[in-house]
C-alpha cells in the first residue's frame, strides 16, 4: 500500500500526513496541559440545522480559514490586520507570526480535531485572524457600539401573558444576562434587551453549543435561552416583551421568534444549571403560585379535574338508575307502588 494512500483512520488524512503528525508529536512533545477550547459540534446538536454551525461570511481559525467559498473575504481580513497593527502599534507581522509559532503546541492542543496544516500555514492563519478580531473589537470600542450581552430540565416559568394575568410586571434590566432578577416587592421581572435579526439564531446556536461542550462553570446563556423559550409562547407574549423594550424583533414575524427559541431549545437536549437564573425562576414561580387566581385553579385541577373519571362513572350510574326507574314507572303505577295518591 502506498504511503500517500488515504488513511483508514481519517479519510481526509493521508497515511504520510498521519506518520508526520505522529513523528512531530513524539519528537517535540505533546501538550497535555492545555485544555481543548475549540470543539467540533457533535452531530446530535448540529443535525437539526447543520448550516447554523458553519461560517457563511467570514472564516476564522484553521478549521474554516481555507474554505474556498469564503476565500473572497481574505483581502478585507488582510486590510483589517494592517489597521490593527497600525492602530495598536503591534510588532511587525513576521515578529507576531514568530511569537505565535512559539505557541504552536498549545494552539494545536486547544483544538479538538487534528489540524492538518503545517507550521507555517498555521502561524499565518492565526496571525491574520487574530489581528482581524483585534481590529473588529477596536473599532467597536471606538464607536461605543459594544453593548451589554444581549445575549431548568425544561424551564417551567409561566408565559409573559400568564405572568401579567396575576399582576407580575415585565421590566428592562440595566445590564446583561447576569442582571436578570425578580423584585418581590413590586412583582417585577427584569430581563435584558435582546435584538433579534436574521443572524440571531446562528449566533445563539453556536454560543450555546460552545457553552455546553466546554462545560466551564454554569450554563447561564443556555439557561437564558430556556427561560426565553418558556416565557414566549404566543404573539401576545412577544407583544408584552416588546412593550417593555425587552425584545426588538427584526424578523418581521412573531411566529419566527417563537420558532427561533423553540429550535435552539430543542438542540440543547440535556439539563442546564445556572444558579443565578435558577433563583430568579424559583422566586417568580413561588410568587405566581401564591396568587389567589392560581391557587384556585390548582385546587380545581387537583380535586375536580383529577377526579373526572370517578365523576363520570357516578354520573353514568345515576343516569342508568334514573332510566330503570322511568322504565319501572311506565310499567307499574309509581304512585300506587309508593302508596301515594
Amino acid at each position: 500500500m502506498s504511503s500517500s494512500s488515504t488513511s483508514i483512520i481519517n479519510p481526509s488524512l493521508s497515511e504520510e500526513q498521519w506518520v508526520k503528525h505522529i513523528r512531530d508529536a513524539l519528537h517535540h512533545g505533546i501538550d497535555i496541559e492545555t485544555p481543548v477550547s475549540v470543539h467540533c459540534v457533535p452531530e446530535s446538536i448540529s443535525s437539526a440545522k447543520p448550516e447554523a454551525y458553519v461560517p457563511h461570511h467570514v472564516a476564522l481559525g484553521p478549521y474554516h480559514h481555507l474554505r474556498p467559498q469564503l476565500y473572497q473575504t481574505e483581502h478585507p481580513k488582510l486590510a483589517a490586520a494592517r489597521r490593527a497593527q497600525a492602530a495598536l502599534k503591534l510588532p511587525a507581522f513576521d515578529r507576531t507570526a514568530g511569537l505565535l509559532q512559539a505557541e504552536e503546541a498549545k494552539i494545536r492542543a486547544s483544538y479538538q480535531l487534528h489540524l492538518e496544516v503545517g507550521t507555517d500555514t498555521l502561524k499565518w492563519i492565526m496571525t491574520i485572524d487574530s489581528l482581524f478580531l483585534l481590529d473588529l473589537l477596536y473599532r467597536y470600542k471606538c464607536s461605543e457600539y459594544l453593548s451589554n450581552d444581549p445575549f431548568q430540565e425544561i424551564v417551567m416559568i409561566p408565559t409573559a401573558s400568564k405572568l401579567r394575568s396575576v399582576g407580575i410586571k415585565l421590566s428592562l434590566a440595566t445590564g446583561g444576562i447576569k442582571t436578570i432578577a425578580f423584585d418581590k416587592k413590586t412583582a417585577t421581572l427584569k430581563l435584558p434587551h435582546i435584538d433579534l435579526d436574521a443572524t440571531t439564531e446562528v449566533l445563539l446556536r453556536n454560543l450555546v453549543a460552545y457553552e455546553m461542550i466546554s462545560q466551564r462553570g454554569s450554563l447561564i446563556l443556555t439557561r437564558y435561552t430556556e427561560l426565553m423559550y418558556g416565557i414566549i409562547d404566543t404573539s401576545e407574549d412577544l407583544k408584552l416583551l416588546r412593550e417593555a423594550s425587552i425584545v426588538l424583533n427584526r424578523l418581521n414575524s412573531d411566529n419566527k421568534v417563537v420558532e427561533l427559541f423553540n429550535g435552539v431549545f430543542k438542540s440543547i437536549g440535556s439539563k442546564s444549571t445556572a444558579s443565578e437564573l435558577d433563583e430568579t425562576i424559583r422566586d417568580v414561580n413561588e410568587y405566581y403560585n401564591s396568587t389567589r387566581k392560581v391557587k384556585a385553579y390548582n385546587l380545581m385541577r387537583k380535586y375536580v379535574y383529577s377526579s373526572w373519571k370517578f365523576l363520570t362513572v357516578v354520573a353514568t350510574v345515576v343516569l342508568i338508575l334514573l332510566m330503570v326507574l322511568e322504565t319501572s314507572c311506565s310499567i307499574l303505577s309509581c304512585p300506587r307502588l309508593f302508596n301515594t295518591a
